[in-house]
């Protein structure tokens, strides 16, 4: 950004500042929230349990699992399953909790 100057006494000019405004911080904070609650598992979005410094991850992920039916055939399925990780954040992260999830 370009540095502006001012003369001596041209108070109006200098408090016309432009503040960068709630709408940008907003944003922001919005990014952080999404990288701080992703899930480490499955990759999507955290729930944040209001009070406390403990994120779950409530999505559903498909997993694969396999049996032997009764011909002694392997069979491969895949399951929609609750991801169910849990983050517990340090104590050190509480007021950055605080912050992003207010």
């Amino acid at each position: 950004m370009p540095r502006t100057y001012h003369t001596w006494g041209d108070w109006e000019a200098i408090n016309t500042k432009k503040s960068k405004g709630a709408k940008v911080d907003e944003q922001k904070r919005e990014a952080q929230r999404t990288k701080f609650a992703r899930c480490r598992v499955c990759g999507k979005q955290m729930t944040y349990l209001n009070g406390t410094n403990i994120l779950v991850c409530k999505n559903e992920v498909e997993k694969k699992k396999t049996r032997v039916n009764e011909l002694g055939e392997t069979v491969e399925y895949t399951v929609s399953e609750e991801c169910g990780n849990v983050n517990i954040v340090d104590t050190q992260y509480q007021d950055y909790m605080r912050y992003l999830f207010a």
